[in-house]
């Protein structure tokens, strides 16, 4: 036989929705420094954040999240499965765009972010040998034992990973990878043993700019910045190699003429993570007690096949977590036209047959320039990141493109104005504008990837059927095992009993849903809950129930009239 308790199945199609012509914690999945794979933690501001992740996309995530909603992250970092790169806005790898007539070329390659010591702490062949890690002159880790044959190893802290060579290695050898790429070894064996594969910290636009002219790379002077220009470092001294700290990007010049304001850019992409990743990751979120009403994905897929794609394997998982009676929404990140190749069609082709059960997933389309909480940089990133902060610190059944919130913080630039190519909201995407004569950025209406019609086709109505749904389920299980009165004619359930519980659950649904207009609790316009009058509980041990839930209507259209009027002609 089945455990006893309570199941929920979400109705559709009942609204006639038209077809278009403060959530609290939400969790985010991706790859950080710091953090362990797959472990949900729960970090309750931007401070521990920065503490806890050290850096990387999600940390910078959820630092937005936490610093503009003001409410928790649970934070879930993922395995590298590729390695990030720096190449030239023509896509060249290594290589600089440059703007000027400078002879010298600079040209880029990534190294360990902080100096990493790697000791033999057991010599052996792989299978037996064990090494210990150190990074940024820290003490050494606990030993790690190696795997037969081939053994690669992502460091903690860090996104580099050392592979190992199949070889015996000798106790207490001490390799050095430093961070302009070079490494070392004290011992026995050579430093070739180890072969470390590194990426840039983060998504940076890496813009260098000669400030004093000069035949020769020793007499010529540059800056840098991170984010094409916008934060610009002091004039540094030309040389053979430059780090850039805490960046994991190496700097070479060649020995030749550099001309003064001459500018030579780069983009660089940190590591991703892969669909197994993430659905390890909901998974590591399923069986976790922790509290969340969302998960965004951080990491924009490649292509737009590829988004939808993903998009399948997370409206999935978030099925299975329905199923388990945890009934979260999702948000991830879509390319858009703004690497001319996933443009508006490309796009709403790969996603044409997709549709979200019951509207769970949004997708963030196209990028925006934001900047970070952490650390004063504006990046390029998806329109994903300012939606998740947006939903957690509004009501539930506020639209995201509510004027009346005001524009999105830290928004700085966007790339694709959904107001000035219309189309892309229609087809589902969650997407930002521009306003006549408002001030900054504003997402358009509130769309999910439910099918079109479908009740579920609303953000707002997503976070409200599920917070009912979850006060539903706990009011319900209470009267699990319960023993009830049976009606001496039909045998169905006492209509005192049936309205004894009706009123119980709905008390609590309007408790929590239905407050007075712009309170907390003012969520929807009216909620009931009923249970079957005619289940054979007698037979069958099964009570049927319904939650009946009135949503708020929603603005989106306005048409006004204006003209003049003489008051004399309106005279008697």
């Amino acid at each position: 036989m089945s455990l006893s308790g309570v199941s929920m199945t979400f109705a559709d199609g009942n609204l006639g929705v038209a077809v278009p012509g403060p959530g609290g914690a939400q969790a985010k999945i991706g790859v950080s420094l710091g953090g362990t794979e797959l472990s949900p933690i729960s970090l309750g501001n931007t401070t521990v954040v920065g503490n806890t992740l050290l850096g990387g996309p999600l940390c910078d995530a959820a630092a937005q999240l936490t610093d503009v909603a003001g409410v928790a992250c649970i934070a879930v970092p993922c395995g590298i499965i590729t390695a990030g790169a720096i190449k030239s806005l023509a896509g060249s790898a290594g290589a600089f765009t440059r703007i000027g007539t400078s002879v010298g070329v600079p040209t880029a390659t990534v190294a360990p972010h902080q100096t990493i010591l790697v000791k033999t702490s057991t010599g052996g062949a792989l299978g037996t040998a064990a090494f210990q890690f150190s990074v940024n002159g820290g003490a050494y880790g606990t030993p790690v034992l190696s795997t037969v044959t081939s053994w690669s190893y992502r460091v903690p802290g860090t996104f580099c990973v050392i592979a190992f060579a199949a070889t015996t290695y000798t106790a207490n050898d001490v390799y050095t990878l430093n961070t302009d790429g070079t490494k070392s070894v004290v011992g026995t064996n050579p430093a070739s043993n180890l072969t470390p594969t590194s990426s840039p910290v983060d998504a940076y636009d890496v813009l260098l700019t000669i400030t004093t002219a000069a035949s020769g790379r020793a007499a010529m002077q540059f800056t840098y910045s991170l984010d094409g220009g916008a934060v610009t470092s002091s004039p540094i001294s030309g040389a053979a190699t430059y780090v850039i700290p805490g960046t994991g990007i190496v700097l070479a010049f060649t020995d030749a003429a550099y001309v003064a304001n001459d500018t030579f850019e780069a983009l660089c992409t940190p590591p991703a993570t892969n669909s197994t990743q993430i659905g390890l990751a909901i998974t590591a979120l399923q069986a976790s007690s922790l509290q969340y009403e969302g998960i965004h994905v951080v990491g924009t897929p490649t292509s737009a096949a590829d988004a939808a794609s993903l998009a399948s394997s997370i409206d999935t998982k978030l099925v299975g977590l329905a199923t388990a009676q945890k009934f979260r929404f999702g948000i991830m990140e879509c390319p858009g036209a703004t690497d001319t190749v996933n443009t508006d069609a490309v796009v709403a082709a790969a996603f044409l047959n997709f549709a979200s059960v019951k509207g769970r997933l949004f997708v963030g389309l196209d990028w925006c320039d934001l900047v970070s909480p952490l650390t004063g940089l504006t990046l390029q990133r998806s329109v994903a990141w300012v939606l998740s902060p947006r939903l957690a610190s509004s009501k539930l059944s506020e639209s995201p493109g509510k004027v009346n919130l005001g524009n999105l913080p830290n928004v700085r630039n966007i790339y694709r104005d959904e107001a000035a190519t219309p189309g892309m909201a229609d087809a589902r995407f969650v997407c930002m504008r521009t306003r006549e004569g408002k001030v900054g950025f504003w997402f358009e209406r509130h769309p999910s990837m439910a099918s079109l019609g479908s009740d579920y086709s609303r953000i707002p109505n997503v976070r409200v059927v599920h917070r009912a749904a979850t006060i539903a389920l706990a009011a319900y299980t209470d009267e699990v095992g319960g023993d009830f009165r049976a009606d001496e004619k039909t045998g169905f359930i006492d209509e005192r009993d049936a309205q004894s519980i009706d009123n119980i659950v709905t008390g609590q649904l309007k408790a929590q849903l239905t407050g007075e207009r712009n309170t907390k609790t003012d969520e929807c316009s009216d909620i009931k809950a009923q249970v079957g009058r005619q289940d054979d509980l007698s037979s069958t041990e099964t009570m049927t129930a319904t939650i009946f839930v009135l949503p708020k209507d929603y603005v989106n259209y306005i048409s006004a009239t204006i003209g003049f009027v003489n008051p004399a002609l309106q005279q008697g």
